[in-house]
């Protein structure tokens, strides 16, 4: 409705609307919207409750080092809490945890990079606890890269690891 509405106040109200560059432009925009939209209400439908794709990818597998890197085995996810000391924890910081969190935020990003972590960061409000999530082909390895985590490591939070199921992600197909 607001394309149509646009359109033809471009083609009625605009100073070049009956140009013949003009009407070629908005010729075109009008049918690549009307394809698109027939292109998307002819799609396969799927039934309701069902999701697009099975979450194939979730299944849990033994890694094995000596067959490729960990991208080319089904790899779990795995959600990982760092439970603050306290409330207002971001707020109260002593240097020493400042510290310590910046080593954190180093060790998260060589995650990232690595393709190892989806996401991570804290919640906000009176209690901060850090939330990531990330991929491992098993829980005895997903121990092992929360083990290597400086602020757990140092004691600076509690650390709970859970295995998780990533269900929707806006942009995966």
């Amino acid at each position: 409705m607001v394309y149509a509405a646009a359109t033809l106040h471009g083609l009625q109200a605009g100073s070049d609307g009956h140009t013949p560059w003009a009407l070629a432009l908005y010729a075109a925009s009008a049918l690549t919207v009307a394809g698109l939209t027939a292109a998307r209400l002819a799609g396969p439908r799927q039934p309701a409750g069902r999701p697009a794709r099975p979450l194939e990818h979730c299944r849990l597998a033994r890694f094995d080092p000596d067959h490729g890197d960990h991208h080319a085995w089904p790899m779990a996810e795995w959600i990982y809490f760092l439970h603050p000391p306290r409330d207002n924890f971001a707020a109260t910081m002593t240097d020493e945890e400042r510290a310590a969190f910046a080593a954190h935020a180093a060790w998260l990003g060589r995650l990232l990079a690595d393709g190892v972590l989806v996401l991570a960061g804290p919640t906000l409000g009176p209690v901060n606890t850090g939330i990531g999530i990330f991929e491992a082909p098993d829980e005895e390895t997903a121990q092992r890269i929360i083990a290597d985590d400086p602020v757990a490591r140092g004691g600076f939070a509690r650390a709970e690891l859970r295995p998780y199921q990533l269900g929707f992600l806006r942009g995966r197909d």
